[in-house]
Parts: structure tokens; C-alpha cells; sequence
């Protein structure tokens, strides 16, 4: 692995996953229980563990970082695994700020991923386009009801713009993303990553489109999409 292909990983995990309250007695979303022996947080561990282009996975936290803590050391990935903590929340943008701007050695691109998202994408795949493109990308998958997401408006891979989404299909941010670190150092804090990418970068004509089909995505971050992930997670 050279240095110029090396990529941390960093996992949006700050919400307060105020809408599982009823279900998760104030457990953070990416820590929620799915099996008897996983959490969420296990399931998107377990797809970056077949990458070998990894060299750190930053958990961004503010919300009982204490829990973080613990998971870390249950599953013995001291050396693997990093906090990346918030004294106040400071938006998804701003937790990527965060990290860039305060951990030293970090890789030069960054893949991002929604604590509360799940998808099939190959990440191997989408590493490579990063590469080969060499322009930021955010992963999109096509839903049959983009009501609560907000859908893409699409040339290709160009990203012409984003709407208020609709009971239609659509494709919409599956939570995952390849950023250069260059890139991630201009975000601004208190600001939501993907408004970040879509006003900031892509007027620069820096970001791209990754259309993820056939996709299995869901976002946890309701009582029903959880109980759903819950019901399929046999089958990942």
C-alpha cells in the first residue's frame, strides 16, 4: 500500500438519536444492538475490514463517547481504531474539520460514512473511481420513495442539483463518501456535510456522482427503518 493510495476511514457517529429514544434507552444509534452478539457499528466495520487500503478508522463522537470507548476496547481494535471527539456537536461537516484539522497523520483522502447508514456498495469499486477520477464522489442509491431524503438531479455522474424529494423514486445520499483532504480542510463547522459538498465542492466541479443499484439502503435513524435493518440482518 503507498502512501498516496492510503485512506482513513472516519464514521459520522455524533447524533443523539433522538427518534430510537423510545427503543434504545439513550444508546448512540451506531452502537444499537441488531443481533444478539453485533451492534450496528459492527456491520459497517465488518465491510471496511476486507479493504486493504485502510490504515485508520476514526469513530467522530460527542454523544457518551464513554460508549465508543468501550467498544473499542471490548473488541480489542486499539490499534486500528481512534476517537475523534467533539466538545460540542459541530455538524457532519464540521466533525470531518474536526478530524482533519486535529489529528496528525492522518491519509491524504478520506472515506466517510454515516454511522446510521447501511448499503451494498462496493467499496473497493468506489475507491477506484476516487482514484481514477481523481474527483470527490458521494454514493447515491435509488429508493422508491425519496419523500424523507431529498433526490438527485443527474447528467451521468455530473450532479446538476439537489431537490425536496417526493413520494417518487429518486436517488438520494446513501450516507457514503470519498473526500480529499485537501478538500475536507475547506468544510466549515455547524454545517451538514452534504449541503457542504453540493454548494461548496461541486461548484467546483470536483464531485461526482457514484450510482449504487440494486441497492439495499436504509438509515436506522427511525423506529421502523431500524426494526427492518433488525429483520434483514440475517441475510448480510
Amino acid at each position: 500500500m503507498t502512501k498516496k493510495n492510503r485512506i482513513d476511514a472516519l464514521i459520522l457517529c455524533g447524533g443523539f438519536g433522538t427518534r430510537l429514544k423510545k427503543i434504545s434507552k439513550g444508546i448512540p444509534k451506531a452502537l444499537i444492538r441488531i443481533k444478539k452478539d453485533k451492534v450496528f457499528l459492527d456491520f459497517l466495520m465488518n465491510k471496511l475490514s476486507k479493504l486493504d487500503c485502510l490504515s485508520k478508522i476514526f469513530l467522530c463522537v460527542h454523544y457518551k463517547k464513554e460508549n465508543f470507548k468501550r467498544y473499542i476496547k471490548d473488541k480489542k481494535l486499539h490499534n486500528k481504531v481512534f476517537i475523534s471527539y467533539e466538545k460540542t456537536p459541530l455538524g457532519t461537516s464540521g466533525a470531518v474539520k474536526n478530524l482533519v484539522l486535529n489529528k496528525k497523520n492522518t491519509s491524504q483522502n478520506f472515506l466517510i460514512i454515516n454511522g446510521d447508514s447501511y448499503s451494498k456498495i462496493d467499496l473497493k469499486k468506489f475507491i477506484y473511481v476516487f482514484h481514477k477520477k481523481k474527483k470527490n464522489l458521494i454514493a447515491l442509491s435509488k429508493v422508491k420513495n425519496s419523500k424523507r431524503y431529498g433526490s438527485f438531479k443527474l447528467n451521468g455522474k455530473k450532479i446538476l442539483s439537489i431537490k425536496k424529494g417526493n413520494s417518487k423514486p429518486g436517488w438520494i445520499n446513501n450516507g457514503y463518501y470519498l473526500l480529499s483532504k485537501k478538500d475536507a480542510k475547506s468544510l466549515h463547522y455547524y454545517k451538514n456535510l452534504e449541503d457542504e459538498l453540493i454548494l461548496k465542492i461541486n461548484k467546483k466541479n470536483n464531485l461526482l456522482a457514484f450510482k449504487v443499484k440494486k441497492d439495499n439502503f436504509i438509515d436506522i435513524g427511525t423506529i421502523l427503518d431500524y426494526k427492518k435493518f433488525k429483520k434483514n440482518a440475517q441475510k448480510i
